[in-house]
């Protein structure tokens, strides 16, 4: 990363930083080859749930390698995604985003990455879903996604291969907890493998690159000025800096700059589909309307354009409507009262457990979350009445 923009800055803000402190990459890679190479020749089938480009590259690589050394090159890799040929194709010709010994290679000219050769050599098939492979060899490794095991070809993945003890899934995903992603599959006799890969600054690197800069004020999350959680003793998982402004969760902060505004045009189509509504409040008569819009900035100019959406994709899908504010649990359960829900309330530390035995349904709700626990059969009607009443106990903008 090219330092020199950012010395000297006015604000200087820190987020994002290594979910995996303590973990090292390299020795998640290698217990990753281990769990893989114990299982294969056990006759079981391996599982990485992953996306389809990232961290997926490494672990064709690692693998390849490993299993070669060991003479085991007869395991064939499935690469189940329907951008799984787009990827592979990309990932040869983007060398900015590469290391040094990467892009070395894309000039000489030689592949970059050995995922290539796999292909040439079959060991590798790339299939856009799971349907299309006609012949699948057992025993194999499978590349599928998502991480969070909720959609995608995974979940039949894992609900056919789950009762097997002789496979292993393996997380990379430092992003989610892999405990939570397997609940909905309880009672697993499958493996259950937990070495997350996380490229991002960790403590080390991350106090480093702020001593170096030396901005008059850093900002960043208030958890990553204490000791994590799971390591209260470790005093060196920490951002150490003397001008810093902390920040929380759902909290508005104020940053003072010589700019006080900028000039932003909108899209003329998305100003033709905003339909503001007459707002007031004390000394305030405005129309107003909620937006969902993607920021598009170049050569110095601002542009509010309409998002990227693709409707077979529920998480790049912006809502209508935002919610915000805090759940109050005796509202919620007397909405739950008014559509003939019987329900029981019981009051934790951190929130409330609401049972609804009628739908064999639970819901969890904390400070910051709530989650909707329901039965392994069912097939979303029950969740979506409990989603409908729960938003509607909060507030809408």
């Amino acid at each position: 990363m090219e330092q020199t923009p950012l010395k000297d800055c006015d604000i200087f803000i820190l987020s994002g930083l290594n979910k995996a402190p303590t973990n090292v990459a390299d020795q998640s890679l290698g217990e990753i080859c281990l769990n893989a190479f114990s299982t294969l020749t056990a006759g079981g089938n391996v599982i990485f749930p992953c996306y389809p480009s990232g961290i997926v590259y490494d672990l064709f690589e690692c693998l390849s390698a490993h299993l070669t050394a060991n003479r085991c090159s007869q395991y064939p890799f499935y690469f189940i995604a329907p951008q799984s040929e787009t990827s592979l194709a990309y990932s040869n010709i983007l060398s900015e985003w590469l290391s040094v010994g990467k892009q070395r290679k894309v000039y000489i000219p030689e592949d970059p990455f050995p995922h290539t050769e796999l292909v040439k050599t079959n060991r590798l098939k790339h299939f856009k879903a799971l349907h299309e492979i006609t012949d699948l060899r057992q025993p194999c490794i499978v590349f599928c996604g998502h991480p969070s095991l909720r959609f995608g070809d995974i979940v039949h993945l894992v609900e056919s291969w789950g009762s097997n003890s002789a496979n292993t899934i393996i997380f990379t995903d430092a992003d989610l907890p892999y405990i939570e992603c397997l609940l909905p599959y309880q009672p697993l006799a499958m493996k259950a493998i937990y070495c997350p890969i996380d490229p991002s600054l960790n403590f080390y690197q991350a106090n480093k690159l702020i001593k170096d800069l030396k901005p008059r004020l850093l900002v960043t999350h208030e958890e990553y000025l204490v000791p994590p959680k799971n390591f209260p003793s470790r005093a060196e998982l920490v951002i150490e800096y003397g001008n810093v402004h902390r920040i929380s969760p759902g909290s508005m902060i104020s940053l003072k700059l010589k700019r006080k505004s900028v000039q932003t045009m909108m899209d003329p189509k998305m100003a033709q589909e905003i339909d503001p509504t007459y707002r007031t409040g004390k000394d305030v008569f405005v129309f107003a309307s909620t937006i969902t819009t993607s920021l598009d900035n170049m050569d110095n100019k601002n542009r509010l354009v309409k998002p990227q959406m693709d409707l077979c994709d529920p998480m790049k899908v912006p809502p209508s409507k935002y919610t915000w504010g805090n759940l109050d649990p005796a509202l919620l359960f007397e909405k739950l009262s008014s559509e003939g829900l019987v329900a029981t309330i019981q009051y934790t530390s951190t929130g409330c457990i609401i049972n609804i035995p009628s739908e064999r349904a639970t819901i969890q709700v904390d400070g910051t979350s709530s989650e909707i626990i329901c039965k392994k059969n069912d097939l979303g009607a029950a969740r979506g009445k409990l989603r409908r009443i729960l938003v509607s106990c909060l507030t809408e903008f």
